[in-house]
């Protein structure tokens, strides 16, 4: 689960995931951003972390966003085009730490919808 409250760029999260081999609780800070119908959270330290290898063998995170419960799927790290699927201070700060992925989630919402069509 993923709890986040409103904040400087959108979103200020907190990761709650359990560890695939360990089966033990942890919490990550995150900095997740709507963009569009999905959501990106900036891998700063790259997808060989373990919070990433989580969600991607997950098949998704919750997030908790304003009070209200958001399931996520199809989570897929990206790596074309970063710095254009980010606002610009966050694409500036990109370039500056050689940000190069960014993990895409999806909305529960868009798969029921994609389902119903």
């Amino acid at each position: 689960m993923v709890t986040c409250s409103s904040s400087f760029m959108n979103r200020s999260c907190r990761s709650f995931h359990i560890g695939r081999t360990t089966g033990r609780a942890y919490r990550t800070p995150l900095l997740v951003l709507k963009r569009g119908d999905h959501y990106l959270v900036g891998l700063w330290y790259g997808s060989d972390v373990h919070w990433v290898k989580n969600v991607l063998a997950a098949g998704g995170c919750e997030m908790l966003i304003n009070g209200r419960h958001i399931q996520t799927f199809d989570p897929e790290v990206v790596t074309d085009g970063v710095a254009q699927l980010l606002p610009p201070p966050l694409a500036l700060a990109g370039r500056l730490v050689h940000l190069t992925e960014v993990l895409r989630l999806h909305p529960n919402s868009i798969r029921f919808d994609q389902r119903t069509e």
